[in-house]
């Protein structure tokens, strides 16, 4: 039997008992609690009974107008929808309600029924998310939590989120000495989750400290992580295992550490000791590790390009973050919670979103995840009108770009088929004494061979794959092969790189000695990340 506290609240309020009843069996049977008021008292009385979310006016009540009406329950609760029944040939009442407040109205009698329910629909999915604050804080709350930090703050209501939330708050009672592992797509809010779970723990007075593996040559995380014993005084690098203390160290994209580095974690993981880079001291490690990857670490191991004995140590307590598209029901609360949040921020007062908006935010595709949800809604807040609600037209480009931006690079475009080069004679010759074309054809010099007989996207997908590849293959050569270096030199992170050279079929050259020679002022350590010895 459905939970009756988790179905939205509609209130019908009509003085035609018989209009009532037809309305109220309809929307019982789509899932909503109904109640009916015949007089405005009535509907007064039950908004401050119910939790209302929504409610249906006709302009014909015995007691006041559906104008005065939708004013009343406007400033009683701003956040209700108003939905407003007018009479056939009453558009000045309708503008009117819609003035006050109403954001839709309909006709009597209904002839197009099924465009009211999903009117409903639309403002029920936008007003799922007015109340967020008052949502989460009802959420089950870890002993001693505040209700904003903790787990409380991992924002949703799906059932995935609920179950989320409950593992997080089982797992933050472990030893600091267990590592939790965070699994998920880009953007599903591993780094959030983190801090939440720090929260959560008896370690949250203690600091919080994020390191991304990706975002650093080997040298230099192995330095920051661990610190550095080449300096003493001022200059020592201490690092963020000693710096964390008693706190909560969170690694990030732990699947782009090379060997060298799997196996200092694994001693941090498994004996809770680390020794400085170029030191030799044993130092104790005191704090919780949290990690996370975006990487399938099985398939990576059986790849050989991550330890066996460290995943295994890792992976005894792995919390999934579901990607967005998976726990669409939290789009609203989130959507809400993003508004909330750089409205603050940006010193805006933007409080709405139209369910047009809404509905438009829940059919996205979200490739983006999460992070992609606060991009767009930061991009809509920065180009709303202060006081006024997110539009659906608000939305549309940030949305579009956003989906450009997720769009999968896995698939490299389709190798275009030379077409046969015509004979020279069935080019048109040039004169010498023509004017110069304004765009002159760039040199047959082996990336544009052929192109001019393709269609104009045919031709540019098959001038790209070239290019690319010899853009990768040449900064690969040029950095010995180490990946790190010829993103560095590229202008790009090493994930980006390396998720390029997978899409265009670009291996990695084999180096002409199989170890890194190492230069002066260099951290001690093992092999090169990339060209690695045994």
């Amino acid at each position: 039997m459905p939970n009756e506290d988790a179905r939205p609240t509609l209130l019908l309020v009509d003085d035609d008992r018989r209009i009532l009843q037809v309305l109220a069996a309809q929307l019982e049977r789509q899932n909503y609690t109904v109640i009916t008021a015949s007089s405005s008292e009535r509907a007064l009385a039950a908004l401050a009974r119910a939790p209302i979310c929504l409610a249906l006016v006709d302009y014909h009540l015995p007691d006041m107008t559906g104008i005065e009406l939708t004013r009343r329950i406007k400033q009683m609760a701003p956040h209700i929808a108003v939905i407003a029944i007018t009479g056939q040939g009453n558009p000045k009442v309708a503008m009117q309600m819609l003035r006050e407040g109403a954001i839709e109205y309909f006709e009597k009698p209904l002839k197009e029924p099924d465009r009211l329910y999903d009117c409903i629909r639309k403002a029920v999915a936008a007003q799922e998310g007015v109340e967020f604050g008052a949502q989460l804080k009802k959420l089950p709350t870890a002993p001693g939590l505040d209700p904003e930090r903790g787990v409380n703050r991992i924002v949703g209501n799906s059932a995935a989120t609920r179950e989320l939330r409950l593992l997080v708050d089982r797992y933050s009672r472990l030893p600091a000495s267990e590592p939790l592992l965070l699994l998920g797509p880009t953007g599903v809010g591993k780094t959030h989750t983190a801090q939440a779970f720090h929260e959560s723990t008896a370690q949250s007075a203690h600091a919080f400290i994020e390191l991304n593996c990706a975002a650093m040559d080997l040298n230099t995380l192995d330095r920051v992580l661990f610190g550095n014993e080449a300096f003493t005084g001022v200059g020592r690098d201490t690092g963020a295992c000693a710096e964390v203390g008693k706190g909560t160290l969170f690694l990030d994209e732990i699947g782009e550490l090379p060997f060298h580095l799997q196996a200092r974690l694994l001693k941090l993981v498994d004996q809770r000791i680390y020794t400085r880079s170029g030191g030799h001291k044993t130092e104790s490690f005191e704090g919780r590790l949290v990690l996370a990857t975006n990487r399938d670490l099985a398939v990576e191991v059986q790849e050989k390009r991550f330890r066996e004995d460290l995943y295994h140590r890792v992976n005894q307590f792995p919390v999934r973050i579901p990607a967005l598209r998976d726990r669409p029901e939290d789009i609203p609360l989130l959507a809400y919670y993003f508004t909330d949040h750089y409205s603050r921020e940006f010193r805006r007062r933007i409080e709405r979103i139209t369910p047009g908006a809404m509905d438009m935010l829940r059919r996205g595709a979200w490739a983006g995840n999460v992070r992609g949800l606060a991009k767009v809604i930061k991009r809509a807040i920065v180009y709303c009108e202060d006081g006024a609600a997110i539009t659906e037209e608000l939305l549309r480009v940030p949305m579009e770009e956003e989906e450009r931006a997720s769009a999968p690079l896995d698939t490299p475009p389709p190798a275009a088929t030379p077409a046969p080069t015509p004979a020279p004679a069935q080019r048109p010759p040039r004169s010498p004494q023509s004017a110069p074309a304004l765009v002159q054809p760039p040199p047959q010099n082996g990336l544009y061979d052929d192109i001019f007989t393709m269609e104009y996207n045919q031709a540019k997908d098959h001038v790209l794959h070239r290019f690319t590849v010899a853009y990768l293959e040449h900064r690969l050569q040029e950095a010995n092969g180490n990946i790190t270096l010829a993103a560095t030199n590229s202008g790009m992170l090493r994930p980006n790189f390396s998720k390029k050279m997978k899409q265009f079929g670009v291996d990695k050259p084999t180096t002409r000695l199989g170890f890194r020679v190492k230069r002066r002022g260099d951290a001690a350590g093992g092999p090169d990340d990339e060209t690695g010895g045994p």
